[in-house]
Parts: C-alpha cells; sequence; structure tokens
C-alpha cells in the first residue's frame, strides 16, 4: 500500500535547572511554564502545476476558451512552499509552538478533475488521521486543500482550481466579475491598490494592465481540532497575482519569462498565501526530509 501521508516531526527538549535544596528553601518553586500548542500542518495541494492561456482566436464551435496544459511537478516543492507560509504565521503567534510537517502524497489527486481534489484531498486525510493515534497528542491540525472556481473573475480565467498560471495575452481583456462565489478573491495586492491597478512589475510598483501573467492560487483552509477531528475553522480562497513589466520586449508576454523566473515567482507567491489564508484566520521554516506513514487499516 503506498503511502498517503509523509510525516515529519519537529520537537524540541526541556532540560530543568539544576537547584540546590537550599535553593529551595530560600525561593518560592516558580510555576511551571504553558505547555506549547502542538500543530500538525498539512499540505494536501497535490503535484500538478496547470497553465492556463486565453485563446487569441476563438470559433463559434469552441466549448472552452483557453488552452490548459497541466505540469506534474516531481518534487515536494509545491508543498513545501505551502509549509513554510503556514509555518511562519504559527511562529510569529507562537514562537514556543511546536509543529509536525506533513504532506498528502500527490499520487492521490492523480487523475482527478480540479473540482474533485479539494474533497477527495480531505477525505483521505481524514481516514488517515483516524487511524493514527498520536494525534491525540496534538491540539490542532492545520491542511490546506485545493480550491476550485468555475466563474472568471477580475481578469482571471474561468474554470480554475488549485495552483496554476494564467496568461492574459490580449491587450482587449476586460476585467470579468461574478456575483458572490462563497471565499475571497484576493490579488495579493496592498491595500489601496485597485484591482484595475494590481498588476506588479519587477521593480515592486503597481501598474494598470491588460496583458499579464499571473500565478493563482485557489485553497481551501481547515482547522480541525486534533483529538475530535472536528471543524474548528473553514476558509475558501482564490488568489492571484498579476505580473507586468512594461519593459517587456516580446510581443507574446509568456516569452517574457523564463521558466527558472517563473518557478522562483510561484514558489514565492505560494508561500505569501499560505500565510496569509492562515494569518487571516487565526489572526495576528525549513521543512525536514518526510518519511512515509501508512495509514492504519
Amino acid at each position: 500500500m503506498k503511502p498517503i501521508l509523509a510525516l515529519c516531526l519537529a520537537g524540541a527538549l526541556a532540560f530543568a535547572p539544576v537547584v540546590s535544596a537550599q535553593d529551595n528553601k530560600a525561593a518560592d518553586p516558580a510555576p511551571p511554564p504553558p505547555k506549547p500548542t502542538v500543530y500538525a500542518v498539512v499540505s494536501a495541494v497535490g503535484g500538478d502545476l496547470t497553465f492556463v492561456r486565453q485563446r487569441e482566436q476563438v470559433g463559434s464551435n469552441r466549448v472552452d476558451t483557453y488552452n490548459r496544459l497541466t505540469l506534474q511537478v516531481p518534487d515536494a516543492s509545491l508543498d513545501g512552499a505551502v509549509l513554510r507560509g503556514l509555518a511562519k504565521v504559527l511562529r510569529s503567534n507562537e514562537p514556543d509552538a511546536v509543529i509536525h510537517y506533513m504532506r498528502l502524497n500527490p499520487k492521490e489527486l492523480e487523475g482527478l478533475r480540479p473540482q474533485q481534489k479539494g474533497a477527495v484531498a480531505i477525505g483521505k486525510l481524514a481516514k488517515a488521521f483516524d487511524g493514527m493515534p498520536e494525534r491525540q497528542g496534538w491540539d490542532k491540525i492545520v491542511i490546506i486543500t485545493p480550491g476550485y472556481l468555475l466563474p472568471g473573475h477580475r481578469g482571471m480565467g474561468s474554470k480554475l482550481g488549485g495552483l496554476g498560471v494564467y496568461v492574459q495575452p490580449l491587450y482587449s481583456a476586460t476585467e470579468n466579475a461574478t456575483g458572490p462565489i462563497g471565499g475571497g478573491v484576493e490579488d495579493l495586492a496592498p491595500a489601496g491598490v485597485s484591482a484595475e491597478e494590481s498588476a506588479v512589475t519587477p521593480d515592486g510598483d503597481y501598474t494598470p494592465a491588460k496583458r499579464y501573467i499571473a500565478p493563482y492560487f485557489y485553497t481551501k483552509l481547515w482547522i480541525l481540532d486534533a483529538k475530535t477531528l472536528t471543524v474548528l475553522d473553514y476558509d475558501e480562497r482564490y488568489d492571484f497575482q498579476k505580473i507586468y513589466d512594461p519593459k517587456w520586449t516580446a510581443t507574446d508576454v509568456q516569452r517574457n519569462f523564463t521558466p527558472e523566473q517563473m518557478a522562483t515567482a510561484v514558489d514565492a507567491f505560494v508561500e505569501r498565501s499560505a500565510a496569509r489564508s492562515l494569518r487571516e484566520a487565526v489572526g495576528t521554516v525549513t521543512v525536514s526530509e518526510p518519511k512515509p506513514v501508512t495509514p492504519r487499516p
């Protein structure tokens, strides 16, 4: 049976100071330090990175107006970026927290449609955690699973899910809009920057753009009570970041980025998005090599 979860544990040892009997008589015993909160943080985003590009020419018989290409990322870099973002928020709130890092085996989501992945991921994780008695020593479980959004919104394509890159090559693009969608749609621009000026430049400025490349990360955040697996908090997010360089020289915007530059941009964006998702839920790392854990029957 292939492992569903890969797990690495990060713990801490506490050593009591050595004092003499005389010292104990002279001073009142200090109260014990508070027990640190124990978290399990789980990335279940899978290993797929989807490229979606608006078609330059659309015939009347076209059902989908986008070209879509899904690539499988062979390493744990996507999960690593998610776990770093979650851990940064937990560490900033509770520096002494004990964090266990986990990832859902990406093979568990292979062959599924984007709209299916979130439900399948949380179902498999619930089954795996139900058979792990060690969770009785934990306090909370924080999980990121893929989300899905059918309509387009604020210049982004339709039928997007999980993690990917959207390419808008046409000058004639318009800022599409939808009704209520049941989750937050954010472009990760700073406060005060409008949607029409939300494309970030290599210099860190924000500018209007009709052509852009936009990493997106559509997710669901789950916070569970570790002992009972009760859902304590739940949130859907549809984050994206439009990227535009006024100095672009290539006619095709996609050719203005090397694969290395895009990989770096996606990694940083995913970490920021995961951190923002948890930070907004709870207010205001180095990931070790995981070892496989086989779920109990």
